[in-house]
């Protein structure tokens, strides 16, 4: 029971890239928007491209989050002599979660220049849920480990 505990958790942790992380300014962003390169604003002008862009760049922090947090229930699943390396994945998980919106940031392209502004974000119901989902899921593998 401890396991499924822990699988589940794992998997509602992973889930939380469905749902809202962060927001700027009334603008909210879900999970894989903070994680994989989201496209804020475009303008563009026929016959010249693109003028002006701004993205939310890839966020390491927030992908290597999520897949440690995946790699933890799947790990869970294959044996209980690796229910350890489980409690690891789950803890870089809910640490890495929560360094997401200090690595978030905008990224400004004008006329092929581009800057990088670091913002405060606030943070969104889908993220504090994986937090709190990975770190259960830590003290369930633990406990499952040490059983």
């Amino acid at each position: 029971m401890v396991r499924l505990t822990a699988i589940v958790l794992g998997s509602l942790a992973v889930l939380g890239v469905l749902m809202p992380a962060l927001s700027y300014q009334g603008g909210t962003y879900m999970g894989y928007e903070v994680a994989f390169n989201y496209e804020v604003a475009n303008i563009e002008i026929e016959g010249f491209g693109s003028l002006a862009s701004a993205t939310i760049p890839y966020n390491l922090v927030a992908i290597g989050g999520y897949l440690a947090a995946l790699f933890g229930a799947v790990v869970m699943v294959l044996s209980k002599k690796l229910a350890i390396v489980s409690v690891v994945l789950f803890v870089a998980a809910g640490v890495l979660f929560l360094l997401v919106p200090t690595y978030a940031a905008f990224e400004f392209t004008i006329g092929g220049n581009t800057i990088t502004q670091m913002v405060e974000w606030d943070l969104q119901y889908g993220l504090i849920l994986s937090i709190i989902f990975a770190f259960l899921a830590a003290l369930s593998s633990l406990l499952y480990a040490t059983k």
